[in-house]
């Protein structure tokens, strides 16, 4: 969960004296039309008093329709920020997947966030090639850059390249780096020196 204020950092700034509840309305009723154009779905909540529903609203539910899992946002007219998502402590990749959320939420803008590094495996297990594109080329570089040359995709749903080091620098492509990595290890075990013909994979 984490709460933001536009003015001053994780303190809600009251409406101001002047600040009508018409005013108030039109405010969220503005911020909800701008969520809905950026493809967010933004509800008006009103809350009950004493059993009967306010006339004016007191904020704004947002959740993405393309990307539920996200869980949903509460904007209160005070200005304060509520995120609710479901995540797990059951598992480390649960605790780390929190962590990352955290941190994203709440870093200060501009300042990247860096994932943490790749785990090493062995060089024939695609579990080490989770992450961004950078971390899965750390992989196979570590694992096969001595005997092959690798590129990730240029654009969205380029293919990845490998290009042996040894005999005819065979080009080898695939779609996704794991793919590559299971081609690489039959061409390599198909055309491998040989020097290298009693290596074990």
């Amino acid at each position: 969960m984490n709460e933001h204020n536009g003015n001053t950092p994780g303190i809600p700034a009251p409406p101001a004296a002047d600040n009508s509840a018409d005013e108030l309305d039109s405010q969220l009723v503005a911020l909800s039309e701008k969520l809905q154009r950026r493809g967010m779905k933004a509800q008006l909540v009103s809350y009950a008093a004493d059993g009967v529903t306010g006339e004016h609203y007191d904020a704004i539910t947002v959740t993405n329709p393309a990307s539920p899992e996200r869980g949903s946002m509460r904007i209160e007219k005070e200005g304060w920020v509520t995120w609710e998502y479901s995540g797990s402590l059951a598992d480390d990749a649960g605790i780390s997947n929190l962590a990352d959320e955290a941190t994203n939420a709440l870093r200060a803008t501009g300042i990247p966030y860096q994932p943490e590094a790749v785990a090493m495996t062995n060089e024939n297990d695609s579990a080490g090639l989770r992450g961004t594109h950078q971390q899965q080329l750390v992989f196979l570089n570590s694992h096969w850059g001595s005997r092959y040359s690798f590129a990730a995709p240029a654009a969205p749903g380029g293919r990845w390249t490998a290009t042996a080091k040894f005999g005819q620098h065979d080009q080898i492509q695939g779609s996704s780096a794991a793919e590559l990595l299971e081609d690489v290890r039959d061409h390599y075990q198909a055309n491998k020196p040989e020097s290298g013909r009693g290596d074990r994979f």
